[in-house]
């Protein structure tokens, strides 16, 4: 009797011995075989809408109140945005883009960005706008949104300023010069830019102007040189276009 229990033992130590040599590897195992020696690293893929900026004004559907907005997104990440505004919500061909502006996120930013709409839109129009960020792969646009336009009286960017003396390509035997243009009505601000002869920036002839003045002077003026200046106004929509070029010559 003592035999066959001693048998039993020995029977069953045998097939144990065997089933834990013929099961399957454990999770110990595994890790061993596809890691490496300093263990597992876990990779999670970034969502793509993580990246997509949030649009916030106008909103999707919104009446606007000026043919001037200004649009404001969230940027989600740093990097290269392209804000589009489109009468065709398929935004193509490209002569309906009339907005297609750029803005380079270099630091982290805590409050909306502004885009400036720099031409006045048309009246009672719909239009549609987008923002997308760059990627290896092209622009990821969030989710186009529309707006409406109000008429034409209502709230719109400044006209061109008239400028009225010097004359365009003048000459005249000075050191100074005194720019006037016709006053243009609701200007908060004028900016004047102006360069010499070689392009650069003339320092005294570069500027803001309050609104309720329609004169500058620039002096220092050099015999010889030929001066280059434009001027724009602003109001509380936002600025008008730049002149065209004028020019006056100092002999």
């Amino acid at each position: 009797m003592r035999i066959i229990r001693l048998c039993s033992i020995v029977l069953l130590f045998v097939l144990s011995v065997g089933l834990v040599a013929g099961a399957p590897r454990g999770a110990a195992h595994l890790v061993d075989a596809t890691c490496a020696p300093e263990g597992c690293k876990t990779f999670v893929p970034t969502a793509g809408f993580d990246l997509i900026p949030r649009m916030s004004y106008p909103g999707n559907g919104e009446a606007i109140t000026s043919l001037a907005p200004t649009l404001l997104w969230n940027p989600t990440t740093l990097g290269s945005y392209l804000v589009q505004v489109s009468s065709n919500g398929l935004f193509d061909p490209i002569s309906t883009i009339v907005v297609s502006a750029t803005k380079d996120i270099s630091k982290p930013v805590t409050d909306q960005v502004g885009t400036l709409v720099t031409s006045n839109l048309k009246a009672s129009t719909v239009y549609y706008w987008r923002v997308g960020v760059e990627t290896p792969s092209g622009y990821v646009f969030a989710q186009q949104q529309f707006f409406s336009t109000p008429a034409a009286d209502a709230g719109v960017l400044p006209p061109v300023v008239t400028v009225t003396d010097p004359r365009n390509n003048s000459s005249m035997r000075r050191d100074s010069v005194l720019l006037k243009w016709k006053a243009v009505p609701g200007a908060l601000l004028y900016r004047l830019r102006m360069v010499d002869g070689s392009g650069r920036t003339f320092s005294s002839g570069t500027a803001y102007v309050d609104g309720k003045e329609s004169t500058f002077w620039v002096y220092n003026l050099q015999p010889g040189q030929k001066y280059t200046w434009k001027i724009k106004a602003y109001n509380q929509f936002g600025w008008g276009s730049y002149t065209d070029d004028q020019v006056f010559n100092i002999q």
